[in-house]
């Protein structure tokens, strides 16, 4: 990493700019794939939130949004892609640069 990680902080995807899609992302980090009622316990936001974020993170091709039906009831899925999943990997590499730059 460079000398100067700060200016790596100035560069991070629209995706990430805002605590709820780092949040989501990182939720789904080890998941890979997730319903949305367990993002949104586990993040305690709205519905109406967590969905306006959800179909951002889509469009941006960070998350893959499916619609199903599990034991007959309508789930929504989110799976981390790996375009969001290299993404908030370098993301971390960034933060930990910062924290702790290397000598």
């Amino acid at each position: 990493m460079s000398k100067t990680p700060w200016k790596h902080t100035i560069d991070v995807d629209d995706a990430l700019s805002t605590p709820a899609r780092i949040a989501i992302l990182l939720f789904l980090l080890p998941r890979s794939t997730s319903t949305f009622s367990s993002i949104q316990s586990a993040l305690g936001i709205t519905a109406g939130n967590l969905s306006s974020h959800l179909k951002k993170l889509d469009e941006m091709d960070y998350i893959l949004i499916e619609k199903k039906f599990i034991d007959g009831k309508p789930t929504t899925l989110a799976t981390i892609t790996s375009m969001g999943h290299a993404n908030i990997v370098k993301y971390i590499n960034i933060l930990n640069s910062v924290i702790d730059p290397p000598e």
